[in-house]
């Protein structure tokens, strides 16, 4: 399968902090995008899991300046020079993308038919991106895609959901607070509820807008497959496909600092206290924060296990949530915008 055709010249920054340029030639031309990524192949499932923490291999450092030398040798043999093709989803990747979206989900991800949302986006080529390795058309490192809640209300995982995030924002406006932010709580779920009841549907509809890739893939490539998605979705809409959306939903994966109380490893004596600061598992999603229209947090309704990464950090661990941000169509433009100045991907540099 041909590579997507490009359309202008993206520059994409690696992990270590360096620039690739993406060549997009002459339409109809095929290239590739060249980035670094921590080398986690064999990792592939923990690759997948927001809750693995990047500081795992600060636990094992030694005490010996010799032996963090060595670490240090190692850990430079642990990035790879990667060349990437942007695809159309395909049947194939039916497997793949079920993968992340389970990752997207956490712990929750039982509660949805993933096997049904997958089929819907690999049975929809007009509109959305999957990211490969150009010598290697199997493995998806990143995609991003759209799933229409409207024309596919009669699905059942549109259901599921939809009857998901609205409860978790009933519960989310009910949580104590200032009266201030009750009052806000409240709004938003009133304004949450109506989009989600239709309210703006002669105006445009609701979609969902799916960001998931391995956790060692760059924030950079976020800017080049938001600007394929433009041009699709304008595509789409032109020939009449239902890609005409009014607002867009986007799950983001969040995590809080948990810091245990218990100092001498009694787990029956253990208390622990979160952080009120949260931090973002993607990068981007915090610049993209400041102009959406609504957001909540919400946690995991199966999130029962240990707060992950204490037996990396001892007294100290993250508890993953998600945040999901409502977002009208006439910001997703200016969040483009953001992104590509911020990453350093702007067309031509």
């Amino acid at each position: 399968m041909a590579p997507k055709r490009p359309h202008s010249e993206v520059t994409v920054a690696d992990t270590a902090g360096q620039k690739s340029t993406k060549n997009k030639e002459d339409e109809g031309k095929n290239s590739t995008t060249t980035t670094n990524i921590v080398d986690q192949k064999e990792e592939e499932d923990s690759a997948s899991d927001y809750s693995t923490s990047e500081s795992e291999s600060d636990s094992d450092k030694s005490n010996d300046d010799d032996d963090d030398d060595e670490e240090g040798d190692e850990d430079e043999g642990d990035i790879v020079n990667v060349d990437f093709d942007f695809f159309d989803p395909k049947e194939s990747d039916f497997h793949s993308i079920k993968k992340l979206l389970e990752a997207m989900f956490d712990e929750d991800s039982p509660e949805f038919n993933l096997s049904e949302l997958s089929d819907i986006i690999v049975n929809q080529p007009e509109v959305g991106t999957t990211v490969k390795a150009a010598d290697e058309e199997d493995d998806i490192y990143a995609f991003l895609s759209v799933v229409n809640l409207n024309a596919h209300k009669d699905k059942q995982v549109v259901k599921q959901i939809k009857h998901y995030l609205l409860e978790k924002i009933k519960r989310h406006s009910s949580a104590k607070g200032s009266a201030a932010t009750a009052n806000s709580k409240k709004e938003d779920l009133t304004a949450f509820e109506e989009i989600m009841n239709g309210r703006d549907q002669n105006k445009g509809d609701i979609g969902l807008l799916i960001n998931e890739r391995f956790v060692n893939m760059p924030p950079t490539i976020v800017p080049p497959l938001l600007k394929l998605f433009f041009e699709e979705v304008g595509w789409a809409v032109e020939d009449k496909k239902p890609f005409k959306f009014e607002w867009y939903l986007l799950i983001s994966p969040i995590y809080k600092e948990v810091i245990s109380s218990n100092a001498d490893g009694d787990d029956e004596k253990e208390e622990s206290t979160e952080s009120d600061t949260t931090f973002y598992f993607h990068a981007e999603d915090e610049l993209i924060e400041p102009l959406v229209n609504y957001k909540f947090d919400y946690k995991l309704s199966r999130n029962n296990r240990q707060s992950e990464a204490r037996s990396i950090f001892f007294e100290s661990g993250i508890k993953p949530y998600r945040r999901c941000f409502v977002i009208h169509q006439s910001k997703l433009k200016p969040i483009y915008e953001v992104l590509k100045r911020a990453l350093g991907t702007e067309d031509g540099q």
